[in-house]
């Protein structure tokens, strides 16, 4: 669910998303037993010039490659690509993902830093 205040409830959920797929496939919703419902967040880049450029890069200790929205079949080896050059690019030193040549090759990068 996107863009609500407040949490849907599982039953409410359930029954939205059979509404939405029965037709698709009523085997699955007439013998299928639902086990567990989860929840998480979307994380969504900010439009610029080039579009939505997706959250790339070192976060403290951690890499996180995320942000990629719906163009995410498109691009994910691109930057999934620049990602392993810069995490090889600063191995076994503690400078920052900005200060690596990727990062400074493709500044558009670092938007969200």
């Amino acid at each position: 669910q996107e863009f609500q205040q407040e949490a849907v409830s599982p039953r409410d959920l359930q029954e939205e998303l059979k509404r939405k797929s029965y037709k698709l496939a009523p085997a699955l919703w007439d013998k299928a037993d639902i086990h567990r419902i989860t929840c998480g967040y979307k994380v969504q880049s900010q439009r610029n010039n080039l579009g939505r450029v997706p959250i790339i890069g070192r976060l403290g200790k951690d890499w996180i490659f995320t942000g990629l929205s719906s163009r995410g079949l498109l691009y994910h080896a691109i930057y999934g690509e620049k990602l392993v050059d810069m995490i090889f690019a600063s191995q076994g030193t503690q400078k920052d993902s900005e200060e690596c040549p990727i990062a400074k090759q493709y500044p558009h990068l670092k938007w969200w830093k």
